[in-house]
């Protein structure tokens, strides 16, 4: 299936370097220190605006993207928020701001990350909001290769890569 001048298409993998950054310009996250970013077109393991702006784009094409906190990581959710008995966290544990847990949520049968952000005399609030939710974020990205995905790739639902983030 070889294609003399690719372009992103479903079912290829798409390996991007790419600058994540805040509204302010500062950065989130970055190919150089994070390493490039891989996955399979078409499978929405990248937000969909990421895959509908990459679509038909060939190897050193380039674009920068403005993406909403509801094209992202969602809004920032008050609800999100809960205090937890000291008592509920394992024994020895230094409950501190900044502690990260790792929660089960009943209602859906997963596994929620969440941050400690403040401290009461009761207990300590924790947040499971995604970091970056309620973010406006700037993704300027380029695509340094592509590829058609593997049959295992495809029956795996992810790309086979050692080296890259995926």
């Amino acid at each position: 299936m070889y294609q003399e001048n690719p372009v992103v298409q479903s079912n290829w993998v798409v390996y991007l370097d790419y600058r994540l950054t805040y509204d302010d310009g500062e950065v989130v996250m970055d190919s150089e220190e994070d390493g490039r970013l891989s996955f399979i077109q078409g499978r929405g393991h990248v937000f969909p605006i990421i895959e509908g702006a990459a679509e038909g784009m060939h190897v050193g094409d380039e674009m920068e993207l403005q993406m909403s906190p509801e094209e992202t990581y969602g809004l920032y959710d008050e609800d999100a928020l809960e205090l937890l008995p000291f008592e509920s966290f394992p024994e020895g544990t230094d409950v501190c701001i900044g502690l990260e847990v790792e929660l089960f949520d009943e209602d859906s049968g997963e596994e929620v990350d969440a941050i400690v952000i403040e401290l009461t005399d009761d207990g300590a609030v924790v947040d499971m909001n995604h970091p970056l939710a309620g973010e406006l974020l700037t993704m300027w990205f380029r695509v340094s290769d592509l590829r058609p995905a593997t049959d295992e790739e495809l029956s795996h639902d992810h790309v086979h890569a050692d080296d890259e983030k995926h």
